[in-house]
């Protein structure tokens, strides 16, 4: 097997009739590609908004919940992302930022950018159908 390097592409050759694709051939010649990729994470929140559970109770359908858990629960089942709700319970829970939709994210708290990234290399071929990982089939990567 020998391997030929050109500005990121790599052409491997077999010599070894056994390794080509084609029975018909005795070399296989295939173009293949490397790449670096790194991953960060940033961590964005909005202000904290103090929720007023004695009020929740009043409203339509009532928090009867005694835990955190359960006023999460509350909370993701009926509340966020429903503008409904608030215009029930508009007059027991006059403030409409419980729903999120006015809680907007101001606040980075963490940005892995400032002490590195998660960094592997990949193996593989320029491919559109492949959406996912940025239009490249994958064939070998040393990321785990």
């Amino acid at each position: 097997m020998s391997t030929q390097t050109t500005d990121n592409q790599t052409e491997m050759h077999s010599d070894d009739e056994s390794e080509t694709q084609s029975e018909t051939h005795s070399e296989s010649k295939t173009e293949i590609y490397i790449r670096k990729c790194e991953r960060y994470t940033v961590q964005r929140a909005s202000e904290p908004l103090k929720i007023h559970v004695d009020n929740l109770r009043l409203c339509e359908p009532p928090y009867q919940g005694t835990t955190n858990q359960d006023l999460l629960e509350y909370l993701n089942e009926n509340v966020f992302d429903n503008e409904e709700w608030y215009d029930i319970n508009r007059g027991v829970y006059p403030n409409s930022e419980i729903t999120g939709e006015d809680l907007y994210i101001e606040t980075e708290y963490f940005d892995s950018r400032e002490k590195g990234a998660d960094e592997w290399m990949e193996l593989g071929v320029p491919n559109t159908q492949w959406v996912k990982t940025g239009q490249f089939e994958i064939l070998e990567t040393n990321h785990y």
